[in-house]
């Protein structure tokens, strides 16, 4: 199953337990407002594609983060304090998760960073790609939307 049939099938196991996930996607003029704040280089399609199905709200996806438009934008604000000049003309910033962890694209290298201010540690590889991060996120949402069976789901 690709990446859109898995937002898909997400989209339909909440429909079948009763619960409606919300979920917007961005216009183009709003992923090029995306993309003209990272003035870096171009994200991987996959993350262009999520963007464009979910970019403004995905019901149980990323909770508590802000990858979402117009939220994914502040995440420029006092980013100097945790990235160098030279870092952000070379990382693609997509969002923070609660204003302390920082997910981006490196040019060049593959997979899903991020960098937090709470330890020393810099940079962490958190997926080898947008899709297995976007993976990561619908099996816990699957989680929440329909519990283990000795809690009745």
């Amino acid at each position: 199953m690709n990446l859109p049939e898995k937002m898909e099938s997400l989209i339909s196991l909440a429909k079948e337990r009763g619960k409606e996930l919300q979920y917007d996607g961005c216009s183009r003029d709003e992923i090029n407002e995306i993309l003209s704040t990272n003035n870096t280089f171009l994200p991987p399609e996959s993350y262009l594609s999520f963007m464009r199905k979910m970019g403004k709200k995905a019901g149980h996806i990323f909770l508590g983060s802000s990858l979402f438009y117009p939220g994914c934008l502040l995440a420029f604000e006092d980013i100097d304090e945790i990235f160098s000049e030279e870092e952000l003309e070379k990382i693609f910033l997509f969002g923070h998760h609660q204003g302390y962890q920082y997910y981006f694209f490196k040019k060049g290298e593959a997979g899903v960073w991020m960098r937090t201010d709470l330890t020393s540690i810099s940079d962490e590889r958190v997926a080898a790609s947008f899709e297995e991060l976007l993976e990561k996120e619908i099996e816990a949402a699957r989680k929440i939307l329909c519990p283990p069976p000795s809690q009745g789901c």
